[in-house]
């Protein structure tokens, strides 16, 4: 299996998880502590901590309407043996399939013997696509 494929289906899982409100699986796939990156500040965040703010997250967009999400890989590449950079876009979306908001997240990721798990993320797509909603 490719780079391409093996990341790919590592994001797709962790959509599933997300749309599903899996706090469990969405937290398996970190290495905690985790870490953010964003204008305006930067954060490390340990796991309970984590799954304080996922609950915060999924109530933010269900606010907005949203049913699930899906996430394609826009690309990736190696870094160093087991540590790759990922940019995916996430798309928000209705009931209806309608797209809600869209926004690219950029990735560190390092393989471990489980797999893939994400070890930074940099959020400013985001923090921008949720700006330019008023909220």
């Amino acid at each position: 299996m490719s780079l391409d494929q093996e990341i790919g289906a590592f994001f797709a899982d962790y959509a599933a998880a997300f749309t599903r409100g899996d706090v469990d699986a969405v937290c398996g796939m970190w290495v905690f502590p985790a870490l953010f990156v964003a204008a305006a500040a930067n954060a490390a965040s340990d796991e309970a901590t984590f799954r304080a703010g996922f609950g915060k997250v999924l109530t933010r967009q269900r606010k907005l309407g949203a049913e699930g999400s899906t996430c394609a890989l826009v690309s990736c590449a190696p870094l160093y043996p087991d540590v790759a950079e990922a940019r995916v876009r996430y798309t928000l979306r209705g009931g209806d399939g309608a797209p809600l908001l869209a926004w690219e997240h950029v990735y560190l990721l390092r393989r471990t013997p489980a797999g893939w798990r994400f070890a930074a993320a940099v959020q400013d797509g985001e923090a921008a696509a949720w700006a330019a909603l008023g909220r």
